[in-house]
């Protein structure tokens, strides 16, 4: 499924949608997604800017383009990969490796849900999905997960799904990791 590229696996050949459950999709950003993703993000705004310092910034769909064309550019290069999470065909939010470090088999995961969302363990389900490519399809041997220190809804995610606290982290977040020999 995946081609070998000196020793790196090409990212561009992540599956372009999978299907969680009957409902539930990820689907990979791509410009058609501008729209619905810039609508999300703006009718959630007050509510993602007190976790999501960029929320501010996007202010036009063209700043959401910007966002989804830096997130392929991403794709192309090996160190990121950036998911839509669809709930019964709707965008309801996203989950990406924002970055990875396959030198050294690190993923770092970011994720955001739409507030009517919250509460339906979307994403949940997504980052458990992302933790399978990450560990089965890309050898990664680490993920981790930052989350504000307030943000004990966010938390609750990494904790859900066996992460560990860890300790090395800017003041204003908490991080969790799993590794791979301790996952599932």
């Amino acid at each position: 499924m995946f081609i070998i590229m000196n020793g790196i696996k090409n990212l561009s050949k992540v599956p372009k949608s999978v299907a969680l459950n009957r409902d539930l999709m990820m689907k990979q950003l791509n410009k058609s997604h501008t729209e619905v993703l810039f609508a999300l993000t703006d009718q959630n705004r007050s509510y993602l800017n007190r976790w999501l310092p960029w929320v501010d910034s996007c202010i036009s769909q063209s700043d959401t383009l910007n966002f989804i064309t830096s997130a392929n550019h991403g794709l192309l290069k090996n160190s990121g990969l950036t998911f839509g999470i669809f709930y019964k065909g709707k965008i309801s939010g996203m989950i990406s490796f924002n970055t990875i470090d396959l030198s050294d088999g690190k993923g770092e995961i970011g994720y955001l849900i739409g507030e009517a969302f919250q509460g339906l363990g979307l994403v949940t389900r997504a980052c458990s999905k992302l933790i399978d490519i990450g560990f089965n399809q890309l050898d990664l041997k680490g993920h981790f997960i930052r989350c504000a220190i307030k943000n004990t809804k966010s938390q609750s995610i990494p904790i859900r799904l066996g992460f560990k606290k860890t300790e090395h982290v800017p003041k204003k977040e908490k991080s969790y990791q799993v590794m791979a020999s301790t996952f599932g």
